[in-house]
């Protein structure tokens, strides 16, 4: 009995014991890692992962950027650096900071930057057509215009005072405003027709004088059978697409969707029928380009 009791008094003892220490170790662990001299892990690397260069994992920001371009000038004034050395100690922090410029022709595309000149498509010379010069105008027709001008301006005057008069302005509504210029317009009646027949006669004085242009060549008849048999297909495809809009009007999406697709597959071999018909034309017209004194020739 003696002996039972000292035993289970001797594993409690040890089992306390135990507990205490491995309590003491947890509350001593964080301390004894922080005792580690990471100096001893210095050398080893792990497969695969490169060590990123010192400017670049040391990038400066803006403001330490600034103070240290200050500190390279007041060097260069106290004559502790040269021009140089300051320019090549610039230059290896700009590097690190990752502000290099990248080579013509290589830049990024998608950020809104210009292409370089290089990528930029060719301009299309075109012919130049010769229009005739403008007749000089004489001096009789200046001055008709110079009256026409200020008989113009007067009536605009006259419309702003009775506008003015009737307590009309921008807050008015547009019926209003209407409905008194086009009062002032019947009372004044003569003065717009007289405008309006001196206008006239001018104009056909202009007209008189404009060089006489060179007709335009008549098309063969291979050519205006191509171009009837394009309007006839198009006229087609015209009638489809009003007779569509008139559908699309009250229906609903899904219904939208269906004749829509409905509208693209009904007249497949129409737009095909005016491609080919386009082609045709085309290919007709160049035929038969113009060449000499045509109205399109240099």
């Amino acid at each position: 009995m003696t002996k039972s009791l000292i035993l289970i008094l001797a594993t409690g003892i040890l089992t306390m014991g135990s507990f205490a220490f491995s309590l003491e170790t947890e509350r001593k662990a964080p301390s004894q890692l922080r005792k580690i001299d990471p100096r001893k892990f210095a050398g080893l690397k792990k497969p695969g992962i490169k060590k990123a260069p010192a400017l670049a994992r040391k990038a400066p920001d803006a403001g330490k950027l600034e103070a240290f371009g200050k500190s390279l000038k007041e060097a260069i004034a106290a004559g502790k650096l040269t021009e140089d050395e300051a320019k090549a100690k610039w230059d290896a922090v700009a590097k690190g900071r990752g502000n290099k410029k990248p080579a013509e022709g290589k830049r990024d595309l998608g950020k809104g930057k210009k292409p370089p000149a290089a990528a930029k498509r060719p301009l299309t010379k075109r012919p130049q057509v010769k229009r005739p010069a403008k007749p000089e105008l004489s001096d009789e027709t200046k001055a008709q215009l110079e009256a026409i001008k200020k008989d113009k301006d007067a009536l605009k005057t006259a419309i702003g005072e009775e506008l003015e008069k009737l307590g009309l302005g921008k807050d008015s509504s547009k019926e209003d405003v209407r409905a008194a210029v086009e009062a002032f317009r019947e009372a004044n009646k003569d003065s717009f027709d007289a405008i309006k027949e001196a206008s006239e006669k001018v104009h056909e004085t202009l007209k008189a004088a404009r060089p006489e242009r060179k007709k335009r060549p008549e098309p063969t008849p291979e050519i205006k059978a191509k171009i009837a048999a394009v309007k006839a297909v198009g006229k087609k495809l015209h009638e489809s697409r009003g007779n569509l809009r008139k559908e699309l009007k009250d229906a609903s999406d899904e219904n939208r969707k269906a004749l829509i697709e409905k509208f693209k597959a009904d007249n497949k071999d129409k737009h095909e029928e005016l491609k080919t018909a386009h082609k045709e034309l085309k290919e007709a017209v160049r035929a038969a380009k113009e060449t000499g004194d045509s109205r399109t020739s240099e």
